[in-house]
């Protein structure tokens, strides 16, 4: 992937549902996968500097290909990266980070804070969100992914 910057690019906003867990803590899912079609999107969750966190859930039974594998903690600050993939080629990246939480209607502002598109990302990318991009990516392009990816370790 190209990391220079080629074009300006507006700050975009958008608004997520997330999950309240029982202790009132805000939380968001990392999620998805490759289907059947060769399309595939991943969502993956990071603390402000990019890097992975524990989650509060790991999912290991029910339908779990390309649905949601983990639960964590999310607070302003930490990054989110989704990524969309189609027949092993990277569509687009958007990396995300969390603006506020609406703990009242379950929800929180993300802005967007870099993209890749059209084999070019809007800004150059620091080393330290290396990994977790990759890890979205290849999250995106695992067939019928069932588990976690982007978990730190205990």
């Amino acid at each position: 992937m190209q990391r220079t910057c080629v074009y300006q690019r507006q700050v975009q906003r958008i608004n997520v549902g997330i999950e309240i867990t029982n202790n009132e803590l805000p939380a968001y899912w990392e999620r998805g996968g490759m289907n059947n079609d060769g399309c595939g999107v991943a969502v993956v969750i990071g603390n402000h500097m990019g890097a992975a966190k524990r989650p509060l859930f790991v999912r290991s039974k029910g339908e779990l290909a390309c649905k949601e594998h983990a639960l964590f903690v999310i607070k302003p600050g930490d990054v989110i990266v989704e990524a969309i993939a189609d027949h092993r080629r990277v569509v687009s990246v958007i990396m995300y980070r969390v603006d506020s939480i609406d703990r009242d209607n379950a929800s929180a502002m993300l802005n967007v804070i870099n993209e890749f598109t059209g084999n070019i990302w809007t800004e150059a990318v620091p080393e330290s969100l290396d990994a977790i991009i990759t890890t979205a990516i290849e999250k995106s392009m695992t067939h019928h992914c069932r588990a976690p990816c982007y978990v730190a370790s205990a």
